[in-house]
């Protein structure tokens, strides 16, 4: 499938999802790899100072262990990192996800933690500061994450399974652990990424059938817990939406269209406390893939004509007209405005306005926002242009609009216009 971003245009999309499921930091780091100490809050400096030498260890990742794209670090100062190595090159860029810890912790933990590390008993308290900040994941979730994410953006990414790596802070060394994470048979890891990937290619073709088919084979196979307690039941749903959001990007969507709906969706997850309800999700968060890979893809457009419906995307808000377009994007109006009708059927100037519409449309069905505040959040600063405009487009007010929604549909009169709401899945609050 086409790739519509590089991992260092992905990244602020993953930093954003690793932090909203795991609560986890992430850093991208090139070569000559600065500020190293990132990778674990400086803990190892603060308790060791100058003598400790370890960035060096980190920067010679890709030759110690050649051709493994997902690294997992255990501590003998017992929290995680995961390293993700993006290339084969002597000095690849790689993004660093941690620290975190999958236990809690105790006194007991602590002291024999400083102790097994030589540190001395001042450094307890250093210890028990570093725990209380650093947040609780499971390391196994993360790094399945990472690797779908990441496969989205890069050929053959998953092709081996990540290692298990220790690392000695009294020796400074990383340390080989032959032991790999994935156990799976080789059949049933083969049916999962083949039923996987069907599930993607449905998802990126806008076919909610056929990924709602591939869906339910891929979550029996993932042990979708439908009989267990709410919060696993939670937990599952996030990384769904997090692997759905990953796979999105090897189409040619925005990142910010994929990161504004995952993060509505899991705002629905956190917030909804019926077990029943959760179970129903996994349909609904599929489609609402589905209508965004639909609606936003833009497949038969030329790579200008995508940037343009972006930019207006984005800036709805503020002032949009043909020739602004054309200033930013470096065109002669005329030839910007020929192609762009001449791939979208329509104008600049009425796609502006389409968009200003459907963007109102969303907020009055999502949110409790006024109407003047919805008119000026899609850059309509005249209300009362802003409600004529609406009318022609959806057939009715702004106000008439947003009682009609709350009518069951069944019982809903029949409306003129451009824009229905059978163009909107049902929305995820």
């Amino acid at each position: 499938m086409k790739l519509s971003c590089t991992p260092r245009e992905a990244f602020p999309l993953l930093r954003q999802l690793l932090y909203d499921s795991f609560q986890v930091d992430s850093w991208f780091f090139s070569w000559p790899y600065e500020q190293l100490e990132r990778i674990d809050h400086s803990i190892r400096k603060t308790l060791w100072g100058d003598s400790f030498h370890a960035p060096t260890e980190f920067r010679d990742l890709q030759k110690n262990f050649p051709g493994h794209n997902i690294i997992l670090l255990k501590s003998t100062l017992r929290f995680f990192n995961i390293i993700c190595i993006l290339s084969s090159d002597p000095h690849p860029d790689f993004i660093s996800v941690g620290p975190f810890r999958e236990q809690e912790t105790n006194a007991s933990f602590l002291t024999s933690t400083a102790r097994e590390n030589r540190l001395s008993g001042e450094a307890v308290s250093i210890l028990q500061t570093f725990y209380s900040s650093m947040p609780l994941a499971d390391p196994d979730s993360v790094v399945s994450f990472l690797s779908h994410f990441l496969s989205a953006l890069l050929p053959d990414y998953d092709r081996l399974p990540p290692v298990h790596v220790s690392f000695s802070e009294t020796a400074q060394k990383l340390i080989f652990d032959q032991e790999f994470l994935l156990s799976q048979n080789a059949g049933h890891a083969e049916q999962y990424a083949r039923e996987y990937q069907e599930t993607i290619h449905a998802l990126c073709s806008g076919d909610v059938d056929a990924a709602h088919r591939s869906l339910r084979s891929w979550l029996a196979l993932s042990g979708f817990p439908e009989e267990s307690h709410t919060g696993r039941l939670r937990r599952h749903l996030s990384i769904l939406n997090e692997l759905l959001a990953a796979a999105l990007l090897s189409c040619p969507i925005h990142p910010v269209y994929i990161r504004e709906l995952a993060h509505k969706i899991q705002t629905r997850i956190d917030s909804t406390e019926n077990h029943e309800a959760l179970c129903a999700l996994p349909g609904k968060i599929l489609r609402q893939y589905c209508f965004l890979a639909k609606k936003e893809s833009h497949s038969g457009c030329s790579p200008l004509t995508r940037h343009v419906i972006d930019y207006i995307h984005i800036h709805l808000s503020e002032e949009l007209s043909l020739s602004v377009l054309a200033e930013k994007f470096n065109r002669h109006p005329a030839a910007l405005s020929g192609s762009f009708r001449k791939e979208t059927g329509m104008t600049v100037t009425a796609w502006i306005r389409r968009e200003r519409i459907r963007k109102a449309v969303y907020y009055l069905n999502a949110s409790s926002l006024g109407i003047r505040e919805i008119a000026s959040a899609v850059g309509f600063h005249d209300l009362g242009y802003f409600s004529r405009v609406f009318r022609t487009q959806t057939g009715m007010s702004p106000s008439d609009y947003r009682k009609h929604i709350l009518v069951p549909p069944a019982e809903r009169p029949p409306v003129s216009g451009q824009i229905f709401l059978s163009e909107f899945p049902p929305t995820i609050k």
